[in-house]
């Protein structure tokens, strides 16, 4: 080998182990926790679950490896897929005011 080979297999070898990539662990893409849902009584169905969560059918029962004939049960865990939304809470909702009479004369 003459000088100039290893001058090159030299400053190669620093650019490298000075980036620390000769060392680094394989990156591993970070995937998103898993979401679950529970159902609840008046759920309505896979079609009301998966309007619910903002995802279509075909995406919640994937995740679920169901189909429409796969019975949904208060109490069961669904998996949601990554890009569900919570549904909308059920918040106090504003009464409406009773309508005021005016007092006979």
């Amino acid at each position: 080998m003459n000088i100039r080979h290893l001058a090159t297999i030299a400053v190669a070898s620093s650019l490298v182990l000075g980036s620390g990539l000769a060392w680094s662990a394989p990156h591993k893409a970070q995937t998103p926790a898993a979401r679950t849902y529970v159902v609840k009584a008046g759920d309505g169905g896979w079609f009301k679950v998966a309007q619910a969560h903002h995802v279509s059918l075909p995406q919640l029962l994937a995740a679920n490896k169901a189909t429409t004939a796969t019975p949904l049960r208060v109490g069961q865990t669904l998996k949601l897929p990554p890009q569900a939304k919570d549904p909308p809470r059920a918040g106090k909702v504003a009464k409406a005011a009773a309508p005021t009479t005016a007092p006979k004369r």
